[in-house]
This record gives C-alpha cells, sequence and structure tokens, in this order.
C-alpha cells in the first residue's frame, strides 16, 4: 500500500484510460475499494457490455489519466498495431520463398506413382 502513491488514483465517476491485453481503451472509473493489497477500481470500458466490467488495483499500473500525452501513446499504439497487423497479412498472402525462386513445380494430376491403379 506505501507503493500506491506513485501510481494514478482515479476518482470516482472520472473518465480514464485502462489497459486491456495490449490495447488502451477508454473506460470510467464506477467504484474505489479498499482491499488488503490497496486500493482496487471498478472499472467500466466506455462502449463495453457490463461483462467486461472489471475491478482493478491501482498498484497494476494498467490505469492511465486521460490526457494529451496519453491519449497520444494510445493513438500510437493503435497505429502500430494496423502497421503489424498489414505486414503480417501481406506475409501470409504472399507465395511460399520456393514458389518465388522457380522450384516448386505443379503436381500431376492422375495416377499417384506406387499405387495400384483402381481399374483393374
Amino acid at each position: 500500500m506505501e507503493n500506491e502513491a506513485r501510481f494514478f488514483r482515479p476518482e470516482e465517476g472520472e473518465t480514464i484510460l485502462c489497459y486491456h491485453g495490449k490495447n488502451i481503451y477508454e473506460a470510467k472509473c464506477l467504484k474505489l475499494r479498499q482491499t488488503d493489497l490497496g486500493t482496487e477500481c471498478r472499472i467500466q470500458f466506455i462502449g463495453w457490455g457490463r461483462g467486461w466490467d472489471q475491478w482493478i488495483g491501482v498498484w497494476e499500473k494498467r490505469i492511465l489519466q486521460r490526457n494529451e500525452a496519453n491519449l497520444r501513446k494510445k493513438d500510437a499504439l493503435e497505429t502500430q498495431q494496423i502497421i503489424e497487423r498489414r505486414e503480417r497479412r501481406a506475409r501470409l498472402m504472399s507465395p511460399p520463398k520456393e514458389a518465388q525462386r522457380g522450384r516448386v513445380t505443379k503436381r500431376k494430376r492422375g495416377r499417384t506413382p506406387g499405387r495400384p491403379s483402381k481399374k483393374q
């Protein structure tokens, strides 16, 4: 609890930013409660259903104050993820390296070598 002073502690009803996985989303602090570990905040992600609400400890470093610097961080993270998604999609859509070198040949239709034909 003594380390809690270093972390952002939102007020009830305050709009904040919150990490969920790798992403940062806008959220609202619904309630605050004291536990043995310290202060926890009931977070409701804006635009998400109630099933996504979470109790998050302020010591977890997932809660960010909603200010210009953190909004820029959110936008930069979204842009980086869009670029990574495009690169991953491009890698998946590109032909294999063997095909680019001309080593892959099309398989001939017909009887597979080593197997007897069906007509006997």
